[in-house]
């Protein structure tokens, strides 16, 4: 009867990679419906079960899926944190406002740039910092060294969908919710319950 975990995902109809009890709960599906799959444990991780996550031997797994339309920030227009970029290889300074974190996932396009546009699971070179509007930390950053590289939707979902329909060359900022994040459980994830805001150089 308990939650092995419960969190946003992105999968792919049709991924033969991804376990069949999953994709039943999607494919062919229509945007806002919700589906309830039953399945039994071996079916996803073998008789043995998995244990690192609670899940026993011979357990049956009740998977709820609400399947959304892809997500898309709304236009950030205020409380805007002030970017300011240092030279070639140095790192930027993001100045938060003294205002609580916004409850709604926003971007701004700081300069447009003129490449590919980047679609869905495109792999991109990508140059980033990202810091806690709780804390006011930077928690992670690319800058200081390569830019990193990674596919949409092989990150969070709030960074991946910041960075589908965005020009190759493009310099954004993105603030977003926990529940696009790591989750709004504190104590699941470091950065559970947090707001972020990353800054990106695609």
């Amino acid at each position: 009867g308990e939650v092995v975990f419960s969190q946003p995902a992105t999968i792919k109809a049709g991924d033969d990679t991804v376990f069949e009890a999953f994709l039943a709960g999607i494919d062919c599906v229509p945007t806002g419906t919700r589906t309830v799959t039953v399945a039994p444990a071996s079916t996803l991780y073998g008789e043995e079960g998995n244990e690192t996550i609670g899940v026993a031997p011979g357990e049956t797994l009740v998977i709820v899926v609400d399947v959304q339309a892809p997500l898309t920030p709304a236009e950030w227009t205020t409380d805007v944190p002030e970017v300011e970029f240092g030279a070639d290889g140095e790192a930027p300074t993001v100045t938060l406002p003294a205002t609580p974190p916004p409850a709604e996932y926003q971007l701004k396009v700081l300069e447009e740039g003129d490449g590919d546009e980047v679609g869905a699971g495109d792999t991109v070179t990508l140059q980033y910092q990202g810091t806690s509007w709780d804390t006011g930390e930077i928690f992670d950053q690319s800058y200081g060294g390569e830019p990193a590289q990674f596919a949409t939707d092989e990150v969070i979902q709030g960074f991946g969908a910041a960075l589908v329909g965005q020009k190759v060359g493009t310099k954004l900022i993105v603030t977003i919710p926990p529940q696009y994040a790591y989750g709004t459980d504190a104590a699941a994830h470091d950065l559970g319950g947090q707001t972020l805001v990353f800054l990106v150089e695609i």
